[in-house]
């Protein structure tokens, strides 16, 4: 019994060394020309990030990528497309290995995003939508879930120059768990601090409290979603 402790404890001590040998290599620097060429590609844009570290401990037993003070730039060098104070990630090291990959744990905290529709029609993410689409991909079987996909004091906004209309999502927290494979299923509870809606020059809302505790399950193949029972909910008062 007692060497197998010891051995327990040796394998114990081995991966705790292994882990603070990957953090003190792993530097921010280091980190941040790892990462930042394959962010900014990906996005199209160019990404500022105050610090950028591996996080073991937080996100146990998963490692994790830690990046705080981000900051996606828009049109133009002064613009900010979107801004964060913290982004977390984890993923299950021996699901990439298979055909279903498991991300442990996504971490927003105070995103700020604003979608803006111009009076030309065009909007402020469309270099996303550009090029052309890449099928290489359609015959992969991969598979993921999102165990835990969480937001804290989120700031959403809308903006749309051609009908005058503007929305904003103030305060808002949500947890989220998703399943995606042939269907997609979701479980979702969201708490909005303060809906805000305005058209034409005349407000309809102001700062209205609103929250959801929804599951759902959307069949990809026959286009159907199924609605299970949940709490929409309106200043605390329940509606469904």
């Amino acid at each position: 019994m007692k060497t197998f402790l010891k051995i327990i404890a040796g394998f114990l001590l081995l991966i705790i060394l292994a882990l603070v040998g990957l953090n003190l290599y792993f530097t921010d620097e280091r980190l941040k020309q790892t990462v930042m060429p394959y962010l900014e590609e990906g996005i199209g844009r160019q990404v500022q990030v105050e610090s950028m570290s591996l996080t073991f401990f937080r996100t146990f037993p998963q490692p994790g990528l830690s990046i705080g003070g981000l900051q996606v730039q828009g049109e133009t060098p002064s613009d900010t497309l979107v801004s964060l104070d913290e982004f977390v990630a984890s993923v299950e090291l021996f699901s990439l290995m298979g055909d279903q990959i498991e991300i442990a744990e996504i971490y927003l905290n105070n995103p700020r995003f604003t979608y803006k529709v111009y009076e030309d029609s065009t909007t402020n993410i469309d270099f996303l939508l550009e090029g052309p689409a890449d099928t290489s991909s359609a015959e992969n079987t991969y598979q993921f879930n999102i165990q835990q996909f969480t937001v804290t004091n989120a700031r959403i906004g809308y903006e749309d120059a051609t009908s005058n209309t503007n929305l904003l999502l103030n305060n808002l927290n949500a947890d989220i768990s998703l399943q995606y494979a042939d269907q997609i299923r979701s479980t979702v509870d969201i708490e909005l601090g303060g809906l805000s809606a305005q058209v034409a020059g005349s407000r309809y809302v102001n700062s209205l409290p609103l929250s959801l505790s929804q599951s759902s399950t959307i069949n990809m193949e026959n286009e159907v979603m199924d609605l299970e029972s949940g709490t929409f909910s309106i200043r605390d008062w329940p509606l469904i």
